[in-house]
């Protein structure tokens, strides 16, 4: 992931190693603290730091309470010691790449309802990565007779995409493995953290299938974000509904991106919101880039018939919120 601020972009050191960069001369914590100082008149740059800070690890999940001087302050330091690289290039098309959370706490949900796009582009040519072993190939579920989409076909065009596969050989090796039908069908999908188990509702086209389990190991690997969103609305670092809404939204956006980059490369973006399509081809700030996804994803997209933010407002009020 890169965010810029002002003229300059800024990534972690680790995420830069495998990209063809220009990476400006290490400034000085004094340096970068005058050129952080930019990002307190945005909104979207200060969300970018915080989302950069939180993946970079060392600070745990107190990063999302602390004050604005204090986060630039943080930066600046990571910035002196390297594990921030600040990088003066345009941003490359697609960033790398999480989601939604069903009524019953702690268990990740269906993607929100697309509305089909329109034009169809070439897809973008890709890194090969190692595959993973073909889960769905390997263990259907359907018994003899038992209607559904063909899991086979469904893994089959999966595996044509490098970027969904690498996704599926990082998840796998973590335990989580795909396991048929969904026990609730008012969802389309769904993971369980905890019994690292991905469903899909098997009255899905396989072509839907097949995306809804990239969207779904995307959900896998954001699992711990969620929890930790979780354990702060439980101890009450979060109290606030519209706050808890408003992080889980944040993956949210980043599954949905993900999903549609995905699609792009099997030439299925006819299948994708065509507002989402066009901000993950055509828009270089990763900031608003989330920002597009998320106006989509909270004015079209739909979870049990309500919109995600309020999906989740709901959720907040009947697991966290303090009973009067």
């Amino acid at each position: 992931m890169r965010y810029r601020i002002g003229k300059r972009w800024i990534q972690l050191e680790r995420d830069a190693r495998d990209l063809y960069i220009s990476t400006s001369s290490r400034p000085s914590r004094e340096e970068s603290l005058r050129w952080l100082q930019s990002a307190k008149d945005d909104v979207f740059a200060l969300a970018g730091l915080r989302d950069l800070l939180a993946a970079e690890g060392s600070l745990g999940r107190s990063i999302f309470l602390l004050r604005d001087d204090e986060l630039l302050r943080i930066a600046a330091d990571l910035i002196g010691y390297g594990r921030i690289v600040v990088t003066e290039d345009a941003l490359p098309r697609f960033a790398a790449p999480s989601s939604s959370v069903s009524s019953g706490a702690g268990r990740m949900q269906s993607e929100p309802v697309d509305r089909p796009a329109q034009s169809r582009r070439p897809a973008a040519p890709v890194k090969t990565p190692s595959f993973a072993t073909p889960v769905a190939e390997i263990t259907g579920t359907r018994g003899s007779g038992e209607s559904g989409f063909d899991e086979r076909k469904m893994y089959a065009i999966f595996a044509r995409s490098k970027t969904a596969v690498a996704l599926e050989k990082e998840m796998t090796k973590l335990g989580y493995k795909y396991t048929g039908d969904v026990t609730d069908h008012g969802y389309s999908a769904y993971t369980d953290p905890k019994a690292k188990e991905i469903r899909i509702n098997k009255n899905k086209t396989a072509q839907e299938a097949a995306l809804s389990y990239a969207y779904e190991l995307q959900n896998a690997k954001n699992g711990p974000h969620y929890n930790a969103i979780f354990d702060d609305a439980r101890s009450g670092l979060i109290s606030d509904r519209a706050e808890f809404a408003q992080r889980i939204m944040n993956y949210e956006a980043e599954a949905i991106e993900n999903r549609a980059k995905i699609a792009i490369e099997l030439g299925l973006e006819d299948t994708q919101p065509r507002d989402v399509v066009a901000a993950v081809r055509d828009v270089a700030d990763p900031v608003e880039r989330k920002r597009l996804i998320l106006q989509w994803a909270d004015s079209e997209g739909k979870i049990q018939d309500t919109s995600p933010s309020e999906h989740y407002k709901k959720m907040f009020d009947d697991n966290f919120a303090k009973k009067k």
